[in-house]
């Protein structure tokens, strides 16, 4: 197995998806593609709390160590990896999430060097044991004015 396909987690292939989806409801044709992704942050309850992080104990009871949580802590192995650093500026809507991760999607028009659109996309857990859900997608456009434009904007998705 290829090192990609040891690290392409759960939400990670979720978010791929919906890009791709995105990018066919936004009109562009087959000469555009998705060439790199990367994850923007994580918000809610998780990260917030494993940046608390626990105190370990001797046997007679005295700290001896502190450590940060990882997602292997919270049940989260299989679906995600190491938890990104949390967003300076955590959004309210972040704090009703056990867990929310925001990628966003660089996609080249085809013998382009610089991308001219972006696709961001937001998986959430509402609790520990919720399932994943698309809570938030966007691309933007600027090939034409050089100005960003909304071509699809949906901040809170409902299924």
């Amino acid at each position: 197995m290829s090192e990609f396909q040891k690290k392409l987690v759960r939400v990670e292939w979720l978010a791929l998806q919906a890009a791709v989806y995105l990018i066919r409801e936004a009109g562009f044709d087959n000469s555009y593609f998705v060439s790199q992704y990367h994850l923007i942050g994580d918000e809610g309850q998780a990260p917030v709390i494993a940046k608390m992080g626990r105190e370990l104990y001797d046997r007679q009871g005295h700290a001896i160590k502190w450590e940060e949580l990882r997602a292997e802590d919270f049940g989260l192995e299989g679906e995600i990896g190491d938890f990104a650093r949390q967003s300076e500026d955590m959004s309210r809507t972040g704090a009703q999430y056990f867990l929310k991760r925001t990628y966003e999607f660089l996609v080249f028009q085809r013998d382009e060097k610089v991308s001219y659109t972006n696709v961001w996309v937001s998986f959430a857990k509402r609790t520990e044991d919720d399932d994943w859900e698309l809570v938030h997608e966007c691309v933007t456009d600027h090939r034409l004015s050089g100005d960003a434009r909304w071509v699809v904007y949906r901040p809170d998705v409902k299924e």
